[in-house]
C-alpha cells in the first residue's frame, strides 16, 4: 500500500492554517474586548444629559408660572415622565425657594452621574426675580450621586467634583474656567 504524502501534507497544512487564524481572532479579541466593554454608551449618557436639561427647563418654567417657586418632583415639571432608563435614576428636588436640583445618577460603575441645578436670582435694577441653570457631570464613575452645584458671586458654577457639561453660564465678557479646583466664571481676557 502507498501513501501518497503530498495529499497528507495538503491536509495537514489546512489544519495549520486554520489554527493559525483561529488563534489570530483570538489574540485580536483578546486585546481589543476588554478596551471596548469598558467604554460608556454614549447614547445612554447623551439621553441623561438630555432629560437632566428638561428637568433644568421644566424648573425654570414651573418657578415662572407658580409664583417663583421650584417643583418638587419630577411629575410637577411638565416633563415627559415616561422616561425610563436601565442605566440612569432620575430625582428632581426643589430647596427652598433659592434653588432646585435634578439627578441622573447611575445604576453603573462605568457611567458617570449628572446633576443639573437651577437657581433664582435677582434682576438688578428691578424687583425681578429670574433663574440660571447650569449642568455638572460627575469627575468619577459610578453609583454616587453628584455634589449640588453653587451660586458663587452670582455666577452658578459646577462643585470641585464636577464638571461644566458644555456651554457657558456666565454673563457676556466673561469665561468659564477651574481655579483651585472650583469652576468658576472670570473677566474674559
Amino acid at each position: 500500500m502507498d501513501i501518497d504524502y503530498r495529499t497528507a501534507k495538503k491536509g495537514w497544512d489546512i489544519w495549520i492554517k486554520l489554527l493559525s487564524a483561529i488563534s489570530f481572532v483570538g489574540i485580536v479579541t483578546a486585546i481589543a474586548l476588554p478596551s471596548f466593554l469598558n467604554q460608556p454608551c454614549s447614547s445612554t449618557t447623551s439621553k441623561a444629559i438630555k432629560f437632566v436639561g428638561a428637568l433644568n427647563k421644566g424648573q425654570q418654567a414651573f418657578f415662572k408660572e407658580n409664583n417663583h417657586k421650584f417643583g418638587s418632583s419630577i411629575d410637577v415639571l411638565g416633563v415627559d415622565t415616561k422616561v425610563e432608563s436601565v442605566a440612569y435614576d432620575y430625582y428632581s428636588i426643589g430647596v427652598k425657594s433659592k434653588a432646585a436640583f435634578s439627578y441622573a445618577i447611575s445604576k453603573y460603575q462605568g457611567l458617570r452621574s449628572f446633576v443639573g441645578g437651577v437657581f433664582a436670582v435677582p434682576v438688578p435694577n428691578t424687583s425681578g426675580v429670574t433663574t440660571l441653570a447650569i449642568l455638572c457631570e460627575a469627575n468619577a464613575l459610578g453609583t454616587i450621586k453628584p455634589s449640588e452645584p453653587f451660586m458663587k458671586a452670582g455666577v452658578p458654577t459646577c462643585a470641585p467634583d464636577t464638571l461644566l457639561v458644555g456651554g457657558n453660564p456666565c454673563q457676556a465678557g466673561n469665561v468659564y474656567t477651574t481655579i483651585e479646583g472650583v469652576s468658576t466664571c472670570v473677566p474674559e481676557t
